[in-house]
């Protein structure tokens, strides 16, 4: 029995859809390299660290053209996030062990994955 509250509403998953497909379009249309087009990052400007969302749009943009590695890059959390979401989601509503299993273990990469991006990029770099 799926755990109540996990599966996403029709509504929900169709808005997550359009949400990303409307900025795929935009990311197309603008250039997300421009400094007129991205504001700068107020962690970064303050502390001179990257937050976990710095190069986020960038990566983006380099996914929906199709250049991973180049996504990978820019911030391997959007990467991340496209992959592992839907690998949490799926765990978190399908019945057995196998759904448990595989729910912990995008979790736990997902996890690992926000600690690299947040601190790990700043001390490695």
């Amino acid at each position: 029995m799926p755990a109540p509250g996990c599966a996403a509403s029709p509504s929900l998953v169709v808005a997550l859809i359009v949400g990303l497909g409307g900025l795929a379009v935009w990311t197309v249309l603008r250039d997300p390299f421009s400094e007129e087009v991205v504001a700068p990052c107020l962690i970064r400007e303050r502390f001179g660290w990257l937050c976990p969302g710095c190069g986020g749009l960038r990566a983006f943009a380099l996914l929906v053209r199709g250049d991973v590695v180049g996504s990978l890059a820019f911030n391997p959390l959007i990467v991340g996030a496209l992959v592992l979401g839907p690998a949490i989601w799926l765990g978190g509503i399908s019945e057995g062990p196998g759904g448990r299993v595989a729910f912990r273990f995008a979790s736990f990469a997902f996890t690992a994955l926000v600690i690299y991006v947040a601190i790990g990029r700043n001390v490695i770099e």
